[in-house]
């Protein structure tokens, strides 16, 4: 059998650390791949950038691969993965590629996949991803770096990447509930103002993206106790309402709010195992009303009047964007894109249900 190469890939990031692991393999120089200028930004709220540059091509044998693995790591939560930097040999990438076959988890899908050209030869590649990772708190990004053979993954190093704060955002809105009593028999409705956040023109509902996680569980702590006690409540129906933010046309942004409600309905029906006929969806287009709002409670915000009073003056979308992308030189536009916009790609839920009346017990 031909002797595997085993390579030791050592992370820099801007200080060259040391080779710790060098007297592993006497017999031959670590070969070192250098992920320099690490930098992690962040984006939009609860969006992080990650870029870094590294060799184009390591001198791999066989069907072995090495990895850098970016991700985030919190206490209590699960790790958030970004994009990884794989490097192949020609041979090497056709094994791992069949490899996939038989095993799923092992998919190159996604990755920035680095294989030796003649071409390229000691050039930088420049990497560049981003993660939607919600609110970090006290969790870190870090780098590992994994050799890969036929049978087993190796961690060769760690290290971690500085962030910075994440940039100054307002409060999300709570959830907001139009409740009844449910003491009272009969047909009720509850109406939830569900801050769920989207990513900019996408609709997958990602449940770790921002503060969802926090709204998701005070959805479920809503809808949960309706659907646990079926003697007591019936439930009718829930109508999911999607909302986008006012950047771009106004068409596109009806049909994005269209699609956000149907992504949510059909989270809503997985989660809860309701069926597709339960639950009605309807695009409401920008959500000109949740700005109004955000900016009725945030007295920091430095255009707070003038904004409120555009909105309040013009009543066409495009002129009130127009307006608002002329104030000030563009400044309170880009603010409002930064600090505002994020929090109105957002969803609505009406609980319809029923108040069972009590049974009577046998025998009174």
């Amino acid at each position: 059998m031909k002797f595997q190469k085993r390579h030791i890939i050592t992370c820099l990031l801007a200080l060259q650390l040391p080779l710790p692991l060098s007297a592993l393999h006497p017999e031959r120089e670590p070969e070192v791949a250098l992920a320099r200028g690490a930098d992690a930004q962040w984006v939009e709220p609860g969006v992080l950038s990650l870029s870094f540059s590294c060799p184009r091509s390591i001198d791999l044998g066989g069907e072995t691969m090495i990895r850098i693995v970016p991700s985030v790591r919190r206490e209590g939560r699960r790790t958030s993965y970004f994009p990884a930097v794989v490097y192949l040999s020609p041979a090497g990438r056709r094994y791992f590629e069949r490899r996939q076959q038989y095993r799923p988890e092992a998919t190159l899908s996604g990755a920035h996949v680095l294989v030796p050209e003649e071409e390229t030869p000691g050039t930088a590649y420049a990497y560049r991803d981003t993660l939607a990772v919600g609110s970090l708190g006290s969790g870190v990004l870090v780098l590992d770096y994994y050799y890969t053979d036929c049978c087993s993954d190796h961690l060769l190093l760690s290290d971690t990447v500085d962030v910075p704060l994440p940039p100054r955002t307002p409060c999300p809105p709570p959830v907001t509930l139009q409740t009844a009593e449910r003491s009272v028999p009969g047909p009720h409705r509850e109406r939830v103002l569900l801050p769920l956040r989207f990513r900019v023109d996408r609709w997958e509902v990602e449940e770790e993206y921002m503060d969802n996680p926090e709204c998701l569980a005070r959805l479920d702590s809503v809808l949960s106790p309706l659907l646990a006690d079926g003697r007591r409540y019936r439930l009718d129906g829930l109508h999911v309402t999607g909302y986008a933010s006012p950047e771009g046309p106004r068409e596109h942004n009806q049909t994005l709010s269209e699609r956000r409600a149907e992504s949510f309905s059909a989270w809503l029906c997985r989660r809860y195992r309701l069926s597709p006929e339960s639950v009605a969806r309807s695009g409401g287009g920008e959500d000109w009303e949740g700005l109004q709002r955000m900016l009725d409670t945030d007295s920091l915000f430095s255009w707070r009047d003038e904004v409120l009073l555009l909105v309040r003056r013009y009543a066409l979308s495009d002129v009130r964007k127009r307006k608002l992308q002329e104030l000030d030189g563009g400044r309170a536009w880009r603010e409002l894109l930064d600090r505002m916009y994020p929090y109105l790609r957002s969803m609505e839920v009406e609980i319809r249900y029923t108040v069972l009346p009590p049974e009577k017990e046998e025998g009174r």
